[in-house]
């Protein structure tokens, strides 16, 4: 109904016109009495007023029936146009809208209605019964729900039902109520939901096949990885196994090489041990990739000096780079913490790669690896690596597909290099492993530089210092002369950052210049850091040069070589060299030279003095202070005097205690560490000393365990406790030196003789036929020191008669923990000299003794002791025949 439309009831317009015929009726009346006086009076003019006011009040009413008349019509036509409209919805409605009586008969229906409960006519549907119109089935329950809304119990309710061909229904009821608040019929909505049905159960019945698929194929998805893991896994086990033989192949091969050979001979070893080598590298990236797709790469946490890391890894590059007369260089920013926490062994892995990759495909010019700081926090560092070489060059289109697995740059078979094209594929993975990326920079024909990141932990402060020498070197005034400007960029950053005053020349005339320069105004260099291979004046004639002049021959000359040949050295003292160093220096050999040379004690002496990286190392090692906890007597002596042989001082104690105890008031740099010892074991030591609570100067301090256990798991044991690395006992001089090099201050440890640089494995069962004395076994831990084996051996044929005694009483008194401690003291100081048969029955013994057998040792003490006196007469008798 439209808003403007106002009803105007029949009742007013019956009431106007009434009161319009009274008026009419009252005007007639006084035009009679009018008209019957001849002349108005007064009287009779004031009812002719009347009248004439009357008779406007009729003609105003008049206009206002009219008025209202029109409104009506106006009013029934809006109705009637809105009755329509509603009864043309209804009937074109695709759902059945009807009324029901409280009879629960139907009222009306329209005509979608009719088709969808099968009536023919609206006179056939009206005043039959709503229930019998629908399914049979559903009448009941459907009967049940209007008896409700019939009670007022329900304002409006829903239902589903069915139709008479297997169709679905829904349909709604609102109850309609009269003034009174009674219910009086409903007013219903029927609509045919059939197809929207049948849809929803298709898309269920997609849905399970889509959950079914998903599941074969997850299941398929599954058996693919277990295939794909257990193929890697296959792989890494044969790449071991084919390794270990490798590994001989390469080892015999080299000893080969050190026999005298004829050319031929030479040159067809070499040609092996090269493929051997190539084979080698294959094996290792394969094995590794084998591990990343089998998800068993392994990624450790420990503590490790950056600074160190990259000298250690330019040594064993700058060889091959010299060999094809490229420059290298390889520095790291100033403001880069050292050290951090993370896996070493993986990083240089990464840095091998690209590195060995940049000589490889370079031919000239000059490699450059730099490390700088990316972002840090108080516990973390990001760092990027760059490798920058003037080589080859990549193409753009190649560069997306050089970090996949088995892709190259050039796959031809005519390629120029070789390679497995999966050393950048492992990178890629070790660099995002390490929270980092990994990419290229590249022109065909104009280099590459390959960068990489990654976020590493940073050590506590205070847990490591530098081992530089106490000298000021701040505002020295020093020369670097170099042709190569990345050489000079290099130093002069490192020189400025350690306080020095220095400047750069590129050739040995502007040397000579700047030298002249700084002399007359009065500011002279008091050192000068040469490039021996520079055009035109070398630095060998430069430093010539310098000498010849009365007023520059007291400066300090450096030399820096890429690749120095035997004699160099003392040909370089003679020329007045006071220090000669190797490219690339590591930072602290550098500033130990610098710092040397610049010392007053140093300056004074003559010019035969030549320093080297190998003195400069030396004049650190004196500072190493080691601890040693062994409660054995022989073993103690024995391995301090390997030590001490090898120039650095110990101290020892006898049990984990006394250990405890002597770092809490002594700064040392290691402790090796027995497992096995009285009042407190080695465990138990390692785990006191890093308790942050315990009184100990340096919680952080590498310790490194030293056990006669060859059992599976005691390495596992020794590291799950604290301790650093697993030396096995009886001591063997390469392994512990090993050891020593691993985990002492870089600078600091000693440098390690020619052989195995591997830790020597847990000792194997005991062989068949045992030597009383194996006397070479024991002077080989001895380093073959004569005075020192006298010694050992005077204190163990006193100390184990007292062994022996010690163990009898606690065989007496049943305490079989003791009695095993005790036969392991026995068998320890009987291996380390040698004594291999009583060793092996004093190790019966210890065994026998962990499981409470100690029948077993009471039986074979008189074994042990008879053991004990062939070794005693063997022993005498090799004394004798000792200078």
């Amino acid at each position: 109904m439209p808003d403007q439309v106002k009803p105007v009831s029949g009742k007013n317009e019956q009431t106007l016109q009434a009161e319009i015929e009274r008026l009419n009726k009252t005007i007639q009346a006084l035009m009679n009495r009018a008209e019957r006086n001849a002349s108005i009076q007064g009287s009779d003019f004031n009812l002719f007023q009347t009248a004439v006011t009357l008779e406007d009040q009729v003609h105003r009413r008049t206009g206002e029936l009219e008025a209202a008349r029109l409104e009506n019509e106006k009013i029934t036509r809006a109705l009637r146009e809105s009755e329509n409209r509603n009864r043309l919805l209804v009937e074109n409605s695709p759902m059945s809208i009807h009324e029901i009586g409280m009879d629960g008969r139907i009222i009306s229906m329209n005509t979608a209605g009719l088709l969808m409960f099968g009536l023919k006519e609206e006179c056939e549907a009206k005043g039959s019964l709503y229930l019998d119109a629908v399914n049979a089935d559903d009448r009941e329950r459907i009967g049940k729900l209007l008896a409700k809304a019939y009670a007022g119990e329900s304002s409006y309710f829903d239902f589903m039902s069915s139709g008479p061909g297997g169709q679905i229904y829904k349909s709604c009821f609102v109850p309609i109520k009269n003034k009174n608040g009674g219910v009086e019929k409903l007013m219903g909505i029927t609509e045919d939901i059939t197809d929207r049905k049948r849809a929803e159960e298709e898309l269920r019945k997609i849905n399970r096949h889509l959950e079914e698929a998903t599941a074969r194929a997850n299941d398929m998805a599954a058996q693919a990885a277990m295939a794909n893991a257990a193929k890697s896994e296959f792989l890494a086990n044969m790449s071991h196994e084919i390794r270990t033989p490798m590994n001989g192949v390469i080892g015999m091969i080299g000893l080969l090489l050190d026999t005298e050979l004829n050319d031929e001979q030479r040159k067809y070893a070499e040609i092996v041990r090269a493929s051997g080598e190539s084979l080698l590298g294959l094996l290792n990236d394969i094995l590794d990739f084998s591990k990343i797709e089998a998800g068993k790469l392994e990624m450790e946490t420990l503590d490790f000096d950056l600074r160190a890391l990259l000298d250690d890894f330019a040594a064993l590059l700058v060889l091959r780079a010299h060999t094809k007369g490229i420059e290298f260089i390889c520095a790291a920013a100033p403001d880069i913490p050292a050290f951090l926490c993370g896996d070493p062994g993986r990083l240089r892995q990464i840095l091998t790669n690209l590195t060995g990759n940049a000589v490889k495909f370079t031919h000239k010019g000059e490699i450059a690896v730099r490390v700088g700081l990316v972002s840090e926090t108080e516990t973390e560092a990001v760092l990027r690596f760059s490798i920058k070489d003037t080589g080859i060059g990549i193409p753009a289109e190649k560069q997306e597909l050089l970090f996949q697995k088995f892709t190259q740059a050039d796959a031809s078979t005519t390629r120029q290099y070789g390679g497995t094209g999966l050393g950048l594929a492992i990178s890629k993975q070790l660099a995002e492993r390490m929270g980092g990326k990994i990419g290229v920079i590249s022109e065909a024909g104009r280099g590459s530089e390959f960068w990489f990141t990654v976020r590493l932990g940073k050590q506590p402060e205070g847990a490591q210092t530098e081992s530089f020498p106490p000298t000021d070197i701040r505002g020295a005034h020093i020369l670097v002369v170099d042709d190569n400007a990345t050489n000079r960029e290099v130093l002069i950053t490192q020189l400025k950052a350690w306080g020095m005053r220095a400047e750069e020349t590129p050739n040995g005339p502007k040397a000579l210049q700047a030298l002249y320069l700084a002399r007359d105004a009065d500011d002279p260099f008091r050192a000068a850091i040469l490039d021996m291979e520079m055009p035109g004046m070398d630095g060998a004639a430069l430093a010539r040069a310098i000498k010849a002049d009365d007023t520059l021959k007291d400066i300090r000359l450096v030399l820096m070589t890429s690749l120095g040949q035997r004699g160099d050295a003392k040909r370089m003292e003679e020329i007045g060299f006071a220090a000669y160093l190797t490219k690339p220096a590591r930072q602290s050999e550098l500033f130990g030279c610098l710092s040397a040379v610049l010392a007053d004690k140093i300056v004074a002496q003559p010019v035969h003095s030549l320093l080297t990286r190998h003195t400069i190392r030396e004049m650190h090692r004196g500072a190493v202070r080691i601890l040693l906890a062994e409660d054995n007597i022989t073993n103690q002596q024995v391995a301090v005097g390997i030590l001490k042989k090898l120039g650095l001082r110990v101290d020892a104690v006898a049990n984990g205690a006394e250990a405890v105890k002597a770092l809490e008031t002594l700064p040392y740099d290691l402790v090796l560490m027995d497992v096995q010892m009285p009042e407190m074991n080695g465990l138990e030591a390692t785990q006191r000393i890093r308790d942050p609570q315990s009184a100990v100067r340096n919680h952080r301090i590498p310790i490194i365990a030293m056990t006669a256990y060859a059992l599976q798991g005691d390495r596992e044991n020794c590291l799950k406790a604290g301790m650093n690395d697993y030396v096995p006992k009886p001591v063997d001089p390469q392994a512990l030196v090993a050891a020593l090099e691993k985990w002492l201050p870089r600078e600091t440890a000693t440098t390690q003789p020619p052989g195995k640089s591997e830790i020597t494995p847990p000792l194997s069962a005991q062989k068949p036929e045992a030597p009383v004395f194996d006397k070479a076994g024991m002077m080989a831990r001895l380093m073959d020191d004569e005075d020192l084996a006298r010694t050992v051996i005077e204190a163990f044929l006193d100390d184990v008669p007292t062994q022996i005694d010690a163990l009898r009483g606690y065989l007496e008194t049943g305490n079989a923990t003791n009695a095993e401690r005790q036969a392991h003291t026995i068998k320890g100081a009987s291996a380390n000299l040698g004594g291999e048969v009583l060793r092996a029955v004093a190790f019966e013994m210890e065994k026998a003794a962990r499981i409470g057998n100690l029948g077993y040792i009471t039986t074979h003490l008189p074994e042990l002791e008879n053991q004990f006196t062939r070794l005693k007469e063997a022993m005498n008798e090799f004394e004798k025949n000792l200078k």
